[in-house]
């Protein structure tokens, strides 16, 4: 089979084509019943997780056969009940390594048992040797060094919360952490045996530190004015993977300025997942109640009637909201209506006038420059379209 997190991959892009489909049930035109046709065959098909190289790694014919089978459309084949051949070989192997884990823990009492039957019958004294092979017993430490000559463990921990953010600041990795950290206390002169500088301790207190600063912003912030909650959905590269994720930044606004209350990982981006994000970072900073607005961009997944995340929004909070829709996306449509109006209608992305225009902007004196309708060959045009 493939890797785990191939598996995983597939599953997801699986499920994005479902939600594509399932945003379009209400358009009953033929690409779309043509595409959920297309998705129903798909489901009747082999969800295929095998190796790359499987009909070359296996060695048994009937086994390459039904994996062919299975490929095929419709899935020609089936399971039958239980290898009764291989289950007998899997109990075999499973009896030989119990018996193997027994022989070897035998063979450990036997030889504890005899170093200890070996100090006691050495020993010219036999209270107080005793009384230290007991001890060394009860420390583990039968036949070994004693307790006190092993090297204990370094306590002393360095990351500090400042630390901690100048790290994540720079974007250093646990593992990069350790080894800039080491080489840094070296170079101060510190014995680096004392402290407590690996991977696994630095991702522990970075974790802390985060937790408690995060904690201590929401402690301090208040804000006894109305609020407004600003979101914008962006689709960004994961963090861990390198698929791309929806994220939801979250701000809310007053007279006491700004507050990024969070940047929430969204399943999808629907309706329903942007209003769940808002509403719990808001009842998370406990705030809820002093929102009154909603500032959000025109799309669909916003302003739909019955699933629009305002919609929704209102309804979790139980209460009704001021409606700021941003002026941006707003006057997107007043400048495409004059753009039609004058250039006319154009399907590239890219327009080339505004496009030299962007080009030519940092060569462009802005506290000098005139109007188009000002140069005579614009102005004659102009009029000449008019009339």
């Amino acid at each position: 089979m493939i890797r785990k997190d191939n598996i995983v991959t597939k599953i997801e892009k699986l499920h994005r084509e479902y939600e594509l489909l399932k945003k379009g049930r209400y358009r009953r035109s033929e690409a779309q019943i043509s595409k959920e046709k297309d998705f129903e065959v798909l489901l009747d098909n082999l969800f295929d997780v095998a190796h790359g190289n499987a009909l070359t790694m296996m060695t048994n014919q009937e086994d390459k056969e039904f994996l062919l089978a299975q490929r095929e459309p419709g899935r020609r084949g089936r399971m039958g009940g239980v290898d009764s051949v291989l289950a007998a070989q899997e109990t075999r192997q499973s009896l030989r390594l119990e018996k193997a884990a027994a022989f070897s823990a035998r063979k450990q009492e036997e030889a504890a048992a005899s170093s200890s039957v070996a100090q006691l019958e050495s020993s010219p004294s036999s209270s107080s040797n005793i009384s230290a092979v007991v001890s060394d017993e009860e420390y583990g430490a039968v036949g070994g060094a004693s307790p006190a000559k092993r090297a204990k463990r370094a306590t002393k921990n360095i990351v500090s919360p400042a630390l901690a953010a100048t790290l994540d600041r720079t974007k250093l990795t646990d593992r990069s952490a350790t080894y800039v950290l080491t080489e840094a206390a070296r170079c101060l002169g510190q014995n680096v045996e004392e402290l407590n500088i690996n991977r696994s301790s630095i991702r522990r207190q970075r974790l802390k530190h985060r937790a408690a600063m995060a904690s201590k912003i929401r402690e301090e912030f208040r804000s006894g004015t109305p609020l407004v909650v600003h979101w914008d959905g962006k689709l960004v590269m994961d963090l861990t993977t390198k698929e791309h994720v929806d994220r939801l930044p979250i701000i809310i606004s007053g007279i006491g300025g700004a507050q990024l209350l969070a940047v929430a990982k969204l399943g999808s981006g629907t309706g329903e997942s942007m209003a769940a994000a808002v509403v719990s970072a808001l009842e998370t900073w406990g705030v809820a109640d002093q929102v009154v607005g909603m500032s959000f961009d025109t799309t669909a997944s916003n302003t739909g009637r019955r699933n629009g995340a305002c919609v929704l929004i209102e309804q979790k909070m139980g209460k009704d909201l001021l409606h700021f829709a941003c002026r941006h996306h707003i006057l997107e449509l007043v400048v495409h209506a004059v753009f039609v109006r004058v250039l006319g209608c154009s399907s590239s992305p890219e327009h080339l006038l505004f496009k030299r225009f962007q080009t030519s902007w940092e060569s462009i004196d802005r506290e000098d420059f005139g109007t188009g309708i000002m140069v005579e060959e614009v102005g004659d045009c102009s009029r000449g379209r008019q009339g």
